[in-house]
């Protein structure tokens, strides 16, 4: 199968889209003619016809076919529709003749693509990237993006920050850098009465959305480059309090420092000894579990939030080993298309490594 004429019809019916929806689209109406050995995983971990799809992508670019919309967005261009539209049957051999006098004395880099595909999985995990969350609270259903509350609370705040917007206590919702009542927000967002929803569902809505809610007792988050902000999923009091004590430092990407026999390390402060205590144990979590030495096998969702703290630490090894241990039967679908896209991250950092 040729993946380039078929990923440019594609992209002719969608004319703009993400990665992740290219590819999904791509498999609905193509899917039957994709090998079955094509589904298979490659020996990086990809699942082979998704790669192909991607260097088609490429191979189209160099052809002039199709280009960036934007960070993290595919689409085609003019000359690619009226390629499509000179060429109704396919034109198959015609356009593997023009990409490959593209081509011609061009050298593909791989690591630029490699850079590439890891630029996209980041930019997709972005707000304004995060597909529509279907939730219902207060009896009502309803059908809101993460773009979308952005959106509203952008004007609400435009001229003067509401101040209601700013009654909050313990919970912040983050609006372009400034800290915002969850309340507020989630009752902006719905319409609903504050006292018709709780702060803990408003924190979870908002999170499943993919906007950042954080503790007080975080303070602002520090933004690395090239790494999302996401809050770890699950809702068990030690995961909670582990983001509490725990985010901020590793957000910050600190290696774990190493403790010199013979010597006992100097005496932090209490809070920041319980704090490192509990990254290290973390750590020595993850790693009983991948050498088979641990009691038992953690749920689904903390395996998730393991693989983005061993992104965030720079422990990529690891993080990708873990995302083979991931049931997606047993967690939502957003979160689990969020961590395959930080468990890629890892794999492409971890090949870049070694």
């Amino acid at each position: 199968m040729d993946y380039r004429p078929a990923l440019l019809w594609v992209m002719g019916r969608l004319e703009r889209a993400t990665p992740s929806q290219a590819l999904a689209e791509f498999e609905r109406a193509l899917g039957d003619l994709i090998p079955s050995e094509h589904r298979e995983q490659n020996e990086s971990g990809n699942i082979k016809w998704e790669w192909y799809v991607r260097w088609a992508r490429q191979n189209l670019v160099n052809a002039g076919l199709m280009e960036s919309g934007g960070r993290g967005i595919w689409t085609i261009t003019p000359e690619g529709q009226q390629w499509l539209a000179e060429h109704p049957d396919g034109g198959w051999d015609q356009l593997k003749a023009q990409v490959g006098a593209a081509r011609k004395g061009r050298k593909q880099d791989r690591v630029v693509f490699r850079a590439q595909v890891e630029r996209e999985a980041v930019d997709e995990s972005r707000p304004e990237h995060q597909p529509p969350l279907e939730f219902t609270v207060a009896g009502h259903r309803y059908r809101l993006s993460a773009q979308q509350v952005l959106e509203k609370a952008r004007q609400a705040i435009a001229d003067d920050i509401p101040p209601e917007a700013k009654r909050y206590k313990k919970w912040v919702a983050d609006v372009d850098g400034q800290p915002v009542s969850v309340k507020w927000l989630f009752s902006l967002a719905t319409g609903l009465g504050t006292r018709q929803f709780k702060t803990l569902e408003a924190r979870r809505v908002l999170r499943r959305m993919g906007l950042e809610i954080r503790s007080m007792r975080q303070g602002a988050p520090p933004q690395p480059s090239g790494v999302p902000t996401i809050a770890p999923p699950g809702d068990a009091l030690s995961q909670q309090e582990f983001l509490d004590q725990v985010m901020q430092k590793a957000l910050t990407a600190v290696p774990l420092p190493s403790r010199p026999r013979g010597r006992r390390p100097a005496q932090p402060p209490d809070d920041a000894e319980r704090r490192y205590k509990l990254l290290e144990a973390e750590v020595r979590a993850i790693r009983d579990f991948l050498e088979g030495n641990s009691a038992g096998r953690p749920g689904d969702e903390r395996l998730c939030y393991w693989i983005y703290l061993c992104l965030t630490l720079e422990l990529h090894r690891e993080g990708w080993q873990l995302f083979t241990h991931v049931d997606p039967s047993q967690i939502p679908k957003s979160l689990y298309e969020r961590t395959s896209r930080f468990a890629q991250a890892c794999r492409m950092r971890a090949e870049a490594q070694a």
